[in-house]
């Protein structure tokens, strides 16, 4: 069983996973999103068998999704979709997912595979200071 953090993008989607216990944390690849700016926040059908063989492949017990919140940690219109999101991706795959703080994770992450990369630090984030409300 693992734990898999989502760094969601409109292109690019990276993932990462973790033990339960956060002692090993690996980005593990991403997957392509071919939709406008205005759906980044829709879960389309590649979205849902991306997601769909990520959970089997990790035995998923819970996706951990970055939230994008404002420099002060105020919310944004981007972090208000991201809880609609986990909204959608709970009901569709009746798994719980948590949000986690993603403030400068993607600009922390350099190099070509800075899009699990991120995800590696939403883990870092989620094992350090917890979830969102």
């Amino acid at each position: 069983m693992s734990l898999i953090a989502l760094d969601w993008g409109q292109r690019f989607v990276g993932y990462a996973s973790s033990d339960p216990n956060g002692v090993v944390i690996t980005p593990r690849g991403f997957f392509e999103r071919k939709v406008g700016k205005a759906n980044t926040w829709v879960l389309t059908r590649n979205d849902i068998l991306s997601l769909e063989k990520i959970i089997e492949e990790w035995e998923v017990e819970k996706l951990l999704l970055g939230l994008p919140l404002r420099a002060d940690g105020g919310e944004s219109p981007a972090s208000i979709n991201a809880r609609g999101l986990r909204t959608m991706i709970e009901e569709h795959f009746n798994i719980q997912v948590g949000l986690v703080d993603e403030r400068l994770t993607s600009w922390e992450s350099k190099g070509k595979d800075n899009h699990a990369q991120a995800a590696a630090l939403i883990l870092q984030n989620y094992f350090r200071v917890g979830e969102m409300p």
